[in-house]
């Protein structure tokens, strides 16, 4: 099977109405999210690379965002990124030279204390998102890993943002390379499904939208890519989540005269 839908699955102990505190236990991971420094994809990818030590590293977890998504926020190790493309992931401009910037950025790390051992940023926090930074900038821009190349083609038609469109292409190229050594990549779908009147008539549409989303970003996967040794098939080693952080109630709310909506539920 390639499609499953689980439902009712929600945190249903302490139910809220609110889509901030809803969504940040979802991505969290944990029913109340005020206790948790991290988040569940984070945790995940810790587990992996402590069972997979030989492939760890800053694109292990990946955020298709400016900042990092909850999902992936927190941790302790230089396993996560946060980058809003592939293409947008670089350091130069055509009056510096390569590896100027990367050099400059470096001593400004070696500069910073590691606490009361006073050691270099090589051990630092700052020091190794700085390395990881770099070593991702590496992979990404002409490094010995061949990237694969983008299949935008295919997501003609469906009503996708732009954004929304290189995003997924930018996912496809990241997990179809084993040697990025991805393990999750988070990412928001844009659109807002926070509507209460017409369900009847808003509903296919932006379900749809959501099927022909995820049916374009399968094709993308599904095409072979010779990674180096021997092609593959991305789609065949990839699972898909798509979350929501609330349901809604069975009973209509009365809004909306002939075309009636239903509130939030908790879910």
């Amino acid at each position: 099977n390639h499609w499953v839908v689980v439902h009712a699955c929600g945190n249903t102990s302490t139910p809220n109405y609110s889509h901030f505190t809803a969504q940040d236990a979802l991505e969290r991971g944990v029913e109340n999210p005020i206790f948790s420094d991290s988040g569940w994809l984070t945790r995940a990818v810790e587990a992996l690379a402590a069972v997979d030590t030989e492939n760890n590293g800053p694109l292990n977890g990946v955020s298709l965002s400016s900042n990092p998504l909850t999902s992936l926020s927190g941790g302790t190790q230089n396993l996560t990124l946060a980058v809003p493309s592939i293409g947008g992931l670089n350091l130069y401009q055509d009056h510096y030279p390569a590896g100027a910037r990367e050099a400059a950025l470096a001593n400004i790390y070696s500069n910073f204390p590691n606490g009361p051992t006073n050691s270099v940023a090589s051990s630092s926090l700052i020091g190794q998102a700085g390395d990881g930074l770099f070593q991702a900038l590496n992979s990404l821009n002409g490094g010995a890993i061949a990237v694969p190349p983008s299949g935008v083609g295919l997501y003609r038609g469906g009503h996708l943002p732009n954004q929304m469109r290189d995003r997924l292409v930018d996912t496809a190229r990241l997990i179809k390379q084993p040697e990025f050594g991805v393990r999750a990549v988070a990412m928001d779908f844009h659109g807002s499904w926070d509507y209460h009147t017409n369900s009847v008539g808003q509903t296919p549409g932006y379900t749809m939208r959501l099927a022909a989303t995820l049916k374009r970003f399968y094709d993308d996967l599904s095409v072979p890519f010779d990674n180096g040794n021997g092609s593959d098939i991305a789609a065949d080693r990839t699972v898909t989540i798509v979350m929501s952080e609330f349901g809604r109630t069975v009973h209509e709310n009365g809004l909306g005269g002939p075309a009636p909506g239903t509130d939030h539920g908790h879910g």
